[in-house]
């Protein structure tokens, strides 16, 4: 069972603490999560849509609109001033503890041994 996460992240510049502080603040927001990637394009175009009113975009989230028809994941605003932002999908893959600790454990068995 995989979920997919909405998030938006803005980055801007502050003026810094102290001289060996940075500048630049990044935060990210998470939006939700959603059962499938459908869910999450419906709402992360809401959001574009509400976020347009200070940002520009190029493009929208979406299942075939991206290069050679693969899906939009990823949406910036097109501008490369400050601040910016970056509304992101990104599938939560959930897995078996155990079984990952074994896979690891056996592939750096077999390796040590390919390596010999």
């Amino acid at each position: 069972m995989n979920k997919e996460l909405l998030t938006i992240e803005f980055g801007y510049h502050v003026i810094p603490m102290s001289e060996f502080a940075s500048d630049y603040v990044s935060k990210v927001v998470t939006v939700g999560v959603y059962d499938t990637f459908e869910d999450a394009i419906k709402e992360g175009n809401n959001v574009l849509k509400e976020l347009s009113s200070r940002f520009k975009f190029r493009e929208t989230f979406g299942t075939h609109n991206g290069v050679f028809g693969s899906a939009t994941r990823l949406v910036c605003d097109c501008f490369h001033g400050y601040p910016h932002v970056y509304c992101k999908i990104t599938q939560l893959k959930y897995d078996d503890i155990n079984k990952v600790m074994s896979e690891a454990f056996d592939s750096e068995e077999n390796y040590a041994d390919w390596r010999m």
